[in-house]
């Protein structure tokens, strides 16, 4: 009796591997009209650009709120150098950031976004807060989860945000 073997083969049908961060779309802060001079000036000296996610239709992860006192303006930009970002806070009105959160690697946040293809999927936000009047800012991981920066009793504090 002739001897029947089985085999089985394993068919990968996942996304390719994901887009290296170089490969993260960016934007030179001058693209950013609506934001003072002062601040797009300041994320220049530190030599940013600032990566837009896939959903992207205008640019973004450059955001204006009160994060520091209630009656502050302030501006939190996404500010990515040599393929890592972090958030740099900034006064309106001054071409030095007020503070510096959340420094990662910009290839975290690159995801499979259909069978042929990957996107840059970190995004800020302003959101309100508890506090009358101040914003947290929102760092999200698009489709995942997020985490709101706030700011209490002088110092930053990172709480759970949506899932």
């Amino acid at each position: 009796m002739p001897q029947v073997r089985t085999v089985f083969a394993v068919v990968a049908l996942a996304a390719p591997l994901v887009s290296p961060a170089t490969e993260v779309p960016r934007l030179d802060p001058s693209s950013f009209t609506a934001v003072p001079s002062s601040v797009r000036s300041g994320l220049k000296q530190q030599g940013c650009t600032i990566p837009q996610t896939f959903l992207a239709r205008k640019p973004e992860n450059v955001v204006h709120g009160s994060f520091t006192g209630p009656s502050s303006s302030e501006w939190a930009a996404l500010c990515s150098v040599g393929g890592v970002s972090e958030i740099l806070i900034f006064r309106a009105t001054s071409t030095q950031p007020v503070a510096r959160l959340a420094k990662l690697p910009d290839e975290n946040f690159v995801q499979a976004i259909s069978p042929r293809g990957s996107g840059y999927s970190r995004r800020l936000r302003a959101v309100p807060t508890r506090v009358r009047g101040l914003n947290g800012i929102e760092d999200a991981f698009l489709e995942k989860a997020s985490t709101v920066w706030v700011r209490e009793r002088g110092e930053w504090r990172e709480k759970p945000g949506a899932d």
